[in-house]
């Protein structure tokens, strides 16, 4: 599948099926990695659930940092390996919305709550780009 097909695919899960940004970053990393094994992935979808707005909606670290950890953890076992990569993500997400921080994202977009989803795609959308061609798909 082509970079902006997971874009849309994994944006699509999260704005139009509802699922979070912890679980959207699973979902669109199996998408990436074929080496996912998607009862695997499912599993750790389903342990997401109460990562989004912050962990558990307390708007403290951004659900998309978690959920590249977890599915990172599903395609390498090197602990330095994954805390790289995540730290890039961190970085990436600081430079898209200004902080890690679920609650600074919100006052930064100054988001309302019909929006989040479509803000936080936005978001999203730049990380599995980041994530796709970190993974020398082309």
């Amino acid at each position: 599948m082509g970079k902006q097909a997971v874009i849309n695919k994994t944006c699509d899960y999260m704005i139009v099926d509802g699922y979070n940004c912890a679980q959207s970053i699973i979902y669109g990393m199996s998408l990436i990695y074929d080496e996912i094994d998607i009862k695997k992935r499912d599993e750790y979808i389903d342990i997401a659930k109460t990562f989004g707005g912050g962990v558990a909606g307390l708007q403290q670290t951004c659900g998309f940092i978690i959920g590249s950890n977890l599915g990172y953890s599903l395609i390498y076992t090197d602990a330095q390996v994954i805390k790289d990569k995540v730290n890039k993500i961190n970085d990436l997400i600081i430079d898209v919305a200004g902080s890690w921080q679920c609650e600074k994202i919100i006052e930064n977009f100054n988001d309302i709550e019909e929006n989040r989803r479509l803000n936080c795609s936005k978001i999203l959308a730049k990380i599995i780009s980041f994530i796709y061609d970190d993974s020398n798909k082309d």
